[in-house]
């Protein structure tokens, strides 16, 4: 049903964060109501089948994009652009120079020399963001670069999971805490806790409360800009290695 809405990359880098962020309310409401799990699962039919599926990925992905800017800002530039640059050297000389010539001639514009790099920074910038343009636009073949399409997606993922970060983690909080408030282990009078109430507790509370806890340290802990960062430098180099690829004529089958 999704796939009438939504292609590969909407539903991986777009739908799924919005997923993340939401998934601690079906369950917690599924655990601590019996007679709420068909009443949810009918609810949430009705909604993915009215198109908020779309509606979700479309506002993550705004989400996302939003801070992409910023972060290609303090990360120094985008991360194509930082791999391309000769004094960066993430990548071995050899490789770059094989790049280099590559892009350049596809543009059909010189690649500047180290020394022209170290004179006019910008201008040089503004070469390779013009040869990454193009070669985004030589990679959307997903059969022929399979890897750069997955880094892509992970890349995109990571990158909407961060614009919604702290819709996240309010979410799984809120669900924690209405878990905790429902288990009658949390009294307002001293103690507080009332430890002795755990081992009675039932399976659904304990269910809730370890989804939502786990939900919370992922947003916190795992998506974060680090994650990001990591993501968005691999799907660069996977990139600039189609250039090897996009030298080469497509396979013809043999005719039979």
């Amino acid at each position: 049903m999704l796939s009438q809405f939504l292609d590969p990359y909407d539903l991986r880098a777009r739908l799924f964060p919005a997923t993340l962020a939401i998934v601690p309310i079906p369950v917690s409401v599924i655990c601590l109501s019996n007679d709420s799990a068909k009443i949810a699962s009918s609810v949430a039919s009705v909604l993915f089948a009215s198109g908020v599926a779309f509606v979700l990925s479309r506002l993550v992905r705004e989400a996302g994009k939003k801070l992409e800017a910023p972060l290609f800002e303090s990360w120094g530039g985008a991360p194509t652009t930082q791999l391309l640059r000769h004094r960066d050297s993430r990548i071995d000389p050899v490789s770059k120079e094989r790049f280099h010539t590559i892009l350049s001639k596809s543009i059909g514009k010189p690649f500047p020399s180290p020394g022209r790099e170290n004179e006019d920074p910008i201008a040089a910038d503004a070469i390779y963001d013009a040869a990454t343009v193009w070669l985004r636009g030589q990679t959307r073949d997903t059969k022929r670069f399979p890897l750069v399409f997955k880094e892509n997606i992970s890349y995109g993922f990571h990158r909407n999971a961060l614009g919604i970060r702290y819709l996240g983690a309010l979410v799984a909080l809120v669900c924690i805490l209405v878990t905790v408030s429902a288990s009658s282990v949390v009294d307002t009078k001293p103690p507080y806790l009332l430890i002795s109430k755990l081992q009675h507790l039932k399976p659904e509370i304990w269910i809730s409360f370890l989804v939502a806890a786990t939900m919370l340290v992922i947003w916190v802990f795992m998506l974060g800009k680090t994650a990001v960062r990591n993501a968005a430098f691999s799907y660069s180099a996977r990139l600039l290695e189609s250039c090897d690829l996009l030298g080469k004529a497509p396979k013809r089958p043999k005719n039979t």
